[in-house]
């Protein structure tokens, strides 16, 4: 991109000609580029240019603003953003071109829904569940019984 001819700063933000000249100056090309020489050219750039401080003494300067805070965690200084609900096919990515280690798959696909931990969710969602699933078993180390799966679907 040619920065020189398609760099255009909107007519209703207000900002200085040494800040647009900074901006312009930094995407140049390499050769021309403000901070080729070194920092101390950008440094030494207008834009740096005031009476309130310099790049010696801006540790011990004061802010130009100094928000006044409620607690450490106040954020009223931020606009308040959106919270959009999350969707969880946006934590998949989508190949972007088929790719060799695929080939072993092709055909065969994946769903949770002929699982077995999908027909006890049904089972208990539908209430057919019948009572000999889950047997309450005694707890040897309690007083009381415990919900525990039988033998009968431990896995050995």
């Amino acid at each position: 991109m040619n920065y020189s001819s398609n760099l255009f700063f909107p007519e209703d933000v207000p900002i200085s000609d040494t800040a647009k000249d900074l901006i312009k100056r930094f995407l140049s090309d390499a050769k021309v580029r403000l901070g080729r020489d070194g920092v101390q050219q950008v440094k030494n750039h207008s834009f740096f240019k005031n009476d309130k401080w310099t790049f010696e003494n801006i540790r011990h300067s004061t802010p130009p603003y100094v928000p006044s805070l409620n607690g450490d965690d106040d954020t009223s200084h931020f606009e308040d953003v959106d919270q959009k609900e999350a969707n969880i096919a946006d934590g998949f990515q989508i190949p972007k071109a088929f790719t060799g280690n695929q080939l072993p798959f092709i055909g065969f696909t994946y769903s949770n829904e002929l699982g077995p931990i999908a027909a006890l969710k049904n089972s208990a969602l539908n209430g057919s569940a019948s009572e000999n699933q889950y047997p309450v078993v005694p707890d040897p180390h309690s007083n009381g019984p415990s919900h525990e799966i039988s033998e009968q679907y431990a896995v050995h």
